[in-house]
């Protein structure tokens, strides 16, 4: 027995806090029970309370297992682990913050009390029962408020955590948790109300990421669907640049050939649709003339370049990168056209198309 408990210590340290009155085979007693009762409950220093049981048919440990996180006000729990409802009850006048008046009720020591109507700064908080009389029942933690008359209450029992099968040792030996929203939406909780303040002391769960194995950053869901992070294949976060509702990257080349006409480079999307440019690059074969170039959103003008005159064996260049992409007009081309007209200049442009 020693060398099980030093080794509980060891794997556990919580445990190490507790005061266990002993490990209780669920074939030969009542699975209730306290430090005041033979039973499978401890408490550590700060009221946290915990189960062990053995099975009595194979002997096998089948729980050691916390039954209070002891957060939240006062050092109250959201919700307790591992409780069932025994009963309901209600408070009667006189009670206080740390003692509940209720007549002939059912409470035992290690149970848990926690609030359902009432005083509404008590609703859903929880403590350990700490002493029991005929008509009164002591906690250990103090409520945020006075007890009212009327106020109702839980009475929740603990009880140990079974596997479908305490025998089994592989596939079905598995404990099932699930969390309750409705308990976890507060200061310290898991989970959090949309729009929820920050509240120093907030708890999380870590999130995971979905590794492509390669360098595309290919969609993992539909329209309205839940989805996970995603990473290249070096654990690069995948990221769209561009803004929301993003798709179809793009490039295109117009030539304007003996003309000063607008010259489509990227035709218009149609519908809600938005070309934006992140880059432009021209080159001129004209031998006789040089010419400013307006690149066009539409017949607007938004960006200007130009090219040089050059010799029929090279060519005028003109290149742009824009940090902030030129954002089109929905439904619109994206042109260019030459101040001069030339015997050939051709612009090519790459983007994307948004409906934002």
């Amino acid at each position: 027995m020693k060398k099980l408990l030093i080794a509980l210590s060891l794997l556990i340290p919580s445990i190490a806090l507790a005061e266990f009155p002993g490990i209780v085979n669920s074939s030969q007693a009542t699975l209730y029970g306290s430090q005041q009762e033979s039973g499978p409950l401890a408490m550590d220093t700060k009221g946290n309370l915990y189960a062990r049981v053995i099975d009595g048919g194979s002997g096998l440990s089948q729980s050691v297992i916390p039954v209070s996180n002891n957060t939240s006000l006062n050092g109250l729990g959201t919700a307790p682990i591992g409780y069932a409802r025994a009963t309901t009850d209600a408070a009667e006048a006189g009670s206080t913050t740390t003692v509940i008046n209720a007549t002939a009720h059912s409470a035992r020591v290690g149970d848990v009390i926690q609030f359902t109507s009432g005083t509404a700064t008590n609703l859903d908080a929880w403590s350990p029962v700490s002493a029991v009389t005929a008509n009164t029942i002591t906690v250990s933690h103090a409520f945020p408020s006075t007890v009212a008359a009327s106020d109702g209450f839980y009475i929740l029992r603990p009880g140990p955590l079974y596997t479908s099968d305490p025998r089994l040792t592989g596939t079905g030996a598995g404990l099932q948790v699930s969390i309750d929203s409705g308990y976890q939406t507060t200061a310290s909780g898991i989970l959090k109300l949309e729009d929820a303040a920050h509240t120093t002391g907030d708890a999380g769960v870590s999130a995971l990421a979905v590794n492509l194995g390669s360098a595309a950053f290919a969609a993992t869901g539909a329209a309205n669907d839940y989805v996970q992070f995603i990473q290249d294949a070096d654990g690069r976060t995948a990221v769209n640049p561009f803004g929301a509702n993003t798709s179809n990257f793009w490039n295109g080349c117009g030539t304007a050939t003996a003309t000063t006409s607008d010259v489509a480079i990227k035709a218009s999307g149609g519908g809600g649709v938005r070309n934006y440019v992140t880059s432009v690059t021209c080159a001129s074969s004209d031998a006789d003339n040089a010419t400013n170039i307006n690149f066009k959103d539409g017949s607007t003008v938004v960006a200007v370049g130009g090219v040089n005159q050059m010799a029929t064996t090279s060519a005028g260049t003109f290149s742009a990168v824009f940090s902030t992409p030129i954002r089109g007009t929905a439904a619109t081309a994206f042109n260019f056209n030459t101040a001069v007209s030339t015997s050939s200049v051709i612009c090519c442009a790459t983007g994307f198309t948004s409906s934002n």
